[in-house]
């Protein structure tokens, strides 16, 4: 089985007429990249990504790059036209990974030598290949680790996570942050395709793409288990029923961003306890990272503590401890209008902690500068209508200032206490005043010969 895994190089490396065990040394001690590209910096210990690979074998500079793992061979297999025997991707890694036969980790990495695992000499650090953390989104998202991005039912997380997931696609800046571009994979258990086009059409229209050019798949799991581990109390983990599935998708795309929606879908495991959230994070989904090349965005709902406490995220601090970066997504009460939402860099190994508003209209975000005062305005004036017309489709009578009734500051309570819209009660006034230029709602005045009738706001047929 490892013969025919090396036999996935071909179409990059050379002949088919290969002595497979020679082969597996020679690639193993680094000799075979050397003489097939002419990389004479090729050390055992560096690990290269499937473009660094195929652009050394084109004669092209190399930049590095991410691993070089089962899963790239048999991508590269599969360009290359090859029909041999790697059409059950998770057999071949399976095999290999335990057998440790071919110069893998334990992790199924190339590239260091599977009883390699002791310490680094300075020399072997000052003279090897370790590239420093990068991000894919500038200072958001970090590159080839697993990221976290924490947000309360409603607050626009999964919107947030799909506009990264296109900006990443086309390699577009995301709010004002420069991206670096790759093939992403949207895994989602909470929304179905439908609603997941109508929400990527909206982000594309606002950053004038055409979603069908993207190297975007998307991957709609409501109602089927997307479980990747069961992870014990003692920190062990056997794998869940659909991680032998995302595997070999992966292996498919090769180096990837992954959005994973989200978190209790995903794992079996008690929160509350230290042990195995650090396995799911470090031992799961970091070998993902490090077996594909992938960097892994996971969503998740913070408890309710959390959310009062400010933590924002749930169950053991291991949620916090076990990842680089963790972003939140917040509303704030005391918001001028309820599209307003705040996104922190909450924890950060390798950049500054920070935090900035953000406006979610149309179902696309965008920065304080970006925002329209116009739009803003008329976010506030569709929120000013919708209580009024709920209040008098309950029989509630509003009037402009006297009279019986509710009136502007008693919207200005209700806007700011069920919907973190703050307005003044002039505000709110010239909103309805407004309204009734717009003819969204009518105004008529008390008739003192007819019983009954008094001042106040009526609906209308077009509304």
């Amino acid at each position: 089985m490892t013969h025919a895994l090396l036999h996935a190089q071909i179409p990059v490396i050379g002949s088919d007429e290969i002595d497979w065990e020679q082969l597996t040394d020679d690639w193993c001690s680094g000799e075979l990249w050397r003489e097939r590209t002419g990389d004479t910096s090729f050390e055992v210990a560096t690990y290269y990504g499937r473009e660094e690979m195929l652009k050394s074998a084109a004669g092209r500079p190399r930049e590095g790059g991410p691993l070089i793992t089962l899963g790239t061979f048999v991508h590269l297999a599969r360009l290359g036209g090859y029909k041999g025997i790697v059409t059950d991707e998770m057999e071949l890694f399976d095999e290999v990974t335990h057998t440790q036969a071919d110069g893998c980790d334990a992790d199924g990495h190339f590239g260091k030598l599977a009883n390699d695992d002791r310490p680094i000499s300075a020399s072997e650090l000052a003279s090897g290949h370790y590239p420093a953390p990068t991000f894919l989104i500038d200072g958001l998202i970090l590159k080839d680790e697993v990221n976290l991005l924490y947000g309360d039912g409603g607050t626009g997380k999964t919107t947030l996570a799909l506009q990264f997931a296109v900006g990443i696609a086309s390699g577009q800046p995301v709010l004002g942050h420069k991206t670096t571009q790759m093939p992403v994979l949207l895994v989602l258990a909470e929304d179905g395709a439908g609603e997941t086009k109508r929400r990527l059409e909206a982000i594309c229209s606002q950053m004038h793409l055409e979603l069908g050019r993207l190297p975007l798949q998307v991957w709609p799991r409501p109602g089927d288990s997307c479980v990747l581990a069961d992870v014990a109390d003692t920190g062990e983990a056997r794998d869940g029923v659909f991680m032998a599935k995302l595997r070999t998708v992966m292996a498919e795309i090769g180096p990837c961003f992954v959005v994973l929606d989200a978190l209790a879908d995903f794992a079996n495991l008690d929160e509350i306890k230290r042990q195995p959230v650090n396995t799911l994070f470090k031992r799961v989904l970091g070998s993902l990272c490090r077996q594909f090349g992938a960097t892994l965005l996971m969503l998740g709902h913070p408890s309710k503590s959390a959310m009062s406490d400010g933590s924002q995220y749930s169950g053991s601090t291991a949620f916090n401890n076990a990842v680089r970066q963790r972003l939140t997504i917040t509303t704030e009460r005391d918001a001028p209008f309820d599209g307003k939402r705040v996104l922190r860099v909450a924890k950060a190994n390798y950049a500054p902690l920070k935090e900035m508003d953000v406006f979610l209209v149309d179902g696309f975000f965008t920065t304080a500068q970006q925002v329209k005062a116009s739009e803003r305005h008329q976010i506030e004036r569709n929120r000013v209508f919708d209580v009024t017309r709920d209040l008098l489709e309950r029989g509630e009578q509003v009037v402009d200032a006297n009279g019986n009734g509710l009136k502007p500051k008693d919207i200005a309570a209700i806007l700011s206490e069920k919907h973190q819209v703050k307005l003044s009660p002039k505000q709110v006034r010239e909103h309805l005043q407004g309204l009734r230029r717009e003819a969204r709602l009518g105004y008529q005045n008390a008739d003192n010969s007819k019983r009954g009738v008094r001042a106040g706001y009526t609906l209308l047929t077009a509304a």
